[in-house]
């Protein structure tokens, strides 16, 4: 009868992981900055799946004189992911380890004509090993950014200006051969989608921090801040390629064009808020908040909302 055909070792492997840092740290009395970088590599135990992960970063302080202060944060990242057919769907739709469980050893991985077999009394189920031929590819680019200036006007007081931005964009391009069972009923086939994700956001505060004998302190913390959601996407695909090589970089190719999708949101949020902390002789806490809140979301006749609250503590 012969050792038969080992599915699992065919389509697994040994994981691996890699991961490599730097950074840079310095400055003086008035300068300070910080840079650091990471390369993280990751091979997981199926075959084609795969990470990997670069991110830099930046931080930079300046004392500009003793009343202003200044500084910005910078990251960026990016995330390459190959992926394989994984999931516990049945039929040709199957995941790679599901499909390894249900194929017999019985059945060869590839002919000599270069095909892969199909068990003809599971005629439905894929063969495993023509799964690692599916090409499915991914990328997560972020950059968050921040910039601040601390001001101290006068004894007690600090005012500080903000502003932020977190970007997010990922893209997905997937490919069906026609050496998998699902490929083939589709004669190819191919998606790409798209999507970007923005947050932006202003903001100022003053907080006044007074100790008014020994036994009494207050905090006073008065601001205001405007933010803004961007969500914007879009997806495409087609099928019936005469061949597999294009992948999906010619889906005008494809005699069978699948529906397309997009999407644009956008949203503001401006909130103006304040908190009163009072500390009694560091053990009686009391904090009251109160924040008025106005977003695009709210309902058409209530676009704006009030929310107080109050806590008391003690130690």
């Amino acid at each position: 009868v012969g050792r038969g055909t080992d599915w699992f070792d065919l389509v697994t492997r040994d994981g691996s992981t890699a991961q490599h840092n730097i950074s840079v740290t310095g400055g003086n009395k008035l300068t300070k900055y910080f840079l650091s970088g990471n390369f993280y590599d990751q091979k997981g135990i199926v075959k084609n799946s795969a990470m990997k992960r670069y991110s830099v970063r930046a931080n930079v302080d300046q004392e500009i004189s003793k009343y202003i202060k200044t500084g910005i944060n910078l990251t960026f990242s990016r995330i390459d992911n190959s992926n394989t057919q994984l999931g516990g769907d049945q039929y040709e739709n199957s995941g790679i380890i599901r499909a390894a469980i249900q194929q017999g050893p019985h059945i060869l991985a590839i002919d000599e004509n270069g095909d892969y077999p199909i068990n003809p009394q599971l005629a439905t189920q894929p063969n495993p090993y023509s799964l690692l031929t599916i090409t499915d590819q991914g990328r997560i680019e972020r950059l968050l950014g921040n910039f601040y200036v601390d001001i101290k006007p006068i004894k007690d007081l600090t005012v500080k200006l903000k502003a932020g931005m977190d970007r997010g964009y990922t893209t997905r391009q997937n490919y069906l051969p026609k050496t998998t069972l699902w490929g083939a009923l589709e004669k190819g086939r191919a998606s790409v989608s798209k999507s970007d994700n923005d947050h932006y956001l202003l903001e100022a505060t003053g907080t006044y921090s007074k100790q008014l004998t020994d036994d009494h302190k207050v905090d006073v913390l008065l601001g205001v801040s405007q933010e803004k959601f961007v969500t914007r996407g879009n997806s495409t695909g087609a099928s019936g390629f005469i061949t597999d090589a294009f992948l999906w970089n010619n889906l005008n190719a494809g005699t069978n064009q699948l529906p397309s999708s997009s999407y644009q949101a956008k949203s503001t949020l401006i909130s103006y808020f304040a908190r009163l902390n009072y500390n009694y002789k560091g053990r009686y806490l009391f904090t009251v908040n109160a924040r008025r809140d106005g977003a695009g979301v709210f309902a058409v006749n209530n676009k704006w909302g009030f929310f107080p609250s109050a806590a008391v503590a003690w130690n």
